[in-house]
């Protein structure tokens, strides 16, 4: 029998321990050559998901909840050990005790995708599974500044060669900021606010841009790839931020489904 609870746990460590993992490496290549110790501490968080990734890999929808729950509860110490690391690390930035490539709001927006991540296990573990009407609005605001944020980073990593690309990353910075905006003022107005035409109404804009954002990085990391743009843009990063545009999609797409349910 698959149980709902081992797929959701398996599914949310298969995606987030890849993002935790390669954000150590981005991490590891913002730091300058003095910042040794900085360094080898984002080596062992790659080396820490590396083998959550590998006991992930032994597991199935078919494995035992008990084993799968110890392991949230493994994942979970180490997503928390992750996140205690990015804000030590804001922390030096903004005290000015270290220079570093990795921009302020970088290693704030890693933090935040880490306790995401923290609480997604907590909740799992707690036998929350289905979303709740609340939730819709609060995740739509985690995941819209996350894509927010990731228009800031693209314009301001891609070279200022690249006007068009430049503008297009600009536009889609302005768009997210204000469905940021949008969304908060719906979250202001819960529980009144939580009725399914409005929130029907809400995740269907979301998904136009989103889709409009999601396309955008799928180009600019296909043109890194084939060399044919200039930027500072790793081209892992480029695929992780097309990544966590999907995510939001497949998101999206499960509110939209136990709105119906629902409506049923």
């Amino acid at each position: 029998m698959i149980s709902l609870f081992v797929t959701r746990s398996l599914d949310e460590i298969r995606f987030w321990a890849r993002i935790m993992k390669e954000h150590a490496l981005f991490l590891s290549l913002g730091f300058s050559f003095d910042d040794k110790k900085l360094i080898q501490e984002a080596q062992e968080f790659i080396t820490l998901f590396e083998k959550i990734e590998e006991k992930l890999s032994t597991y199935s929808p078919q494995s035992d909840p008990e084993e799968i729950k110890r392991f949230n509860i493994q994942v979970y110490q180490a997503a928390t050990s992750i996140w205690a690391y990015k804000r030590k690390v804001l922390g030096l930035i903004l005290r000015c005790e270290i220079v570093s490539n990795n921009y302020a709001l970088l290693v704030d927006h890693t933090s935040r995708e880490a306790a995401y991540f923290v609480n997604r296990l907590k909740e799992l573990n707690a036998g929350k599974l289905e979303p709740m009407a609340d939730d819709i609005i609060k995740e739509n605001i985690f995941f819209l500044k996350i894509m927010a944020d990731h228009s800031k980073f693209i314009g301001h990593l891609l070279d200022p060669t690249e006007r068009k690309l430049v503008d297009q990353a600009r536009n889609f910075s302005h768009d997210f900021d204000q469905l940021v905006f949008q969304a908060l003022d719906l979250d202001s107005m819960s529980p009144q606010s939580e009725t399914i035409p409005i929130l029907n109404q809400f995740l269907d804009q979301n998904r136009v841009s989103v889709v409009s954002l999601r396309d955008f990085k799928k180009a600019a990391r296909d043109l890194i790839d084939a060399c044919r743009i200039k930027s500072n843009i790793h081209p892992l990063l480029a695929d992780h931020v097309f990544r966590e545009a999907e995510r939001f999609l497949h998101i999206i797409d499960m509110y939209e489904n136990t709105l119906l349910s629902n409506k049923g």
